[in-house]
């Protein structure tokens, strides 16, 4: 009850993963907050490859179990699976921890870029990957070494996202990151957002940079606006 109340919400999904050598063990629940009630629990064995098919039926049960539907464009995204290779989707979580770690250190960026390239390595169809690496290069432009060599490849990254994935939200939000970072082009930065919160709209990341661009063009008022339905959406967030 007192998470629900710190992140304003009526259900929580709580779980654990469990893996030893290829064999993956998900325990997942479905809590009511307000009651402290069991909704909905499974667990699931498989492999390390089959798991990746796993957030699909999750997506799938879940929303039943809260009386939801998933649009046709819902499901089909929740059921795509981002790659085939189980190794390259772990190095993947690898470098999303350390991209997203608060400290922004340069280290850990380094560590980040080269994770998402041994997995784009693996499967060089990976498009979130590209993804990743499109975002990790341009926050090291952005942060630390502001070259041209981060940049191009920054926006090579990003456009590759999209050439696999066209409406791939992620890819999207690459490419306006690095019309934000690395060119300050501001409109166009908030036009890929857009793009990228039809398909993520409760991303609180690309929330939180349309915010950011909104206060650097002066809108005041819009930003503060903008930024306490990020506080919202992600209340446990101290950057925003």
């Amino acid at each position: 009850r007192e998470i629900g109340e710190a992140l304003g919400v009526a259900t929580i999904l709580e779980g654990s993963v469990r893996r030893a050598g290829d064999q993956v063990a998900v325990t997942v629940k479905l809590i009511d907050t307000r009651n402290d009630r069991s909704l909905w629990s499974n667990r699931y064995d498989r492999t390390m490859s089959n798991a990746l098919t796993l957030q699909g039926e999750l997506a799938q049960e879940i929303a039943n179990a809260l009386h939801a539907t998933l649009s046709p464009e819902e499901k089909a995204r929740v059921e795509t699976k981002p790659t085939d290779n189980a190794d390259a989707y772990v190095l993947y979580l690898r470098a999303r921890q350390y991209e997203n770690e608060p400290d922004t250190l340069l280290q850990d960026y380094r560590s980040a870029e080269q994770l998402y390239r041994d997995a784009i390595r693996l499967d060089p169809k990976f498009a979130l990957a590209h993804a990743g690496l499109a975002t990790t290069r341009a926050a090291i432009f952005h942060y630390y070494e502001p070259t041209d060599a981060w940049k191009t490849q920054a926006f090579a990254e990003a456009r590759e996202a999209l050439r696999l994935q066209p409406n791939l939200g992620e890819g999207h939000l690459a490419l306006g990151v690095c019309f934000y970072w690395t060119e300050r082009e501001y409109d166009r930065a908030l036009q890929e957002f857009a793009l990228a919160l039809e398909v993520l709209p409760n991303d609180s990341w690309v929330r939180s940079l349309s915010a950011a661009i909104m206060r650097r063009q002066g809108k005041w008022q819009e930003a503060l606006e903008a930024y306490e339905r990020v506080a919202a959406l992600d209340p446990r967030n101290p950057n925003i």
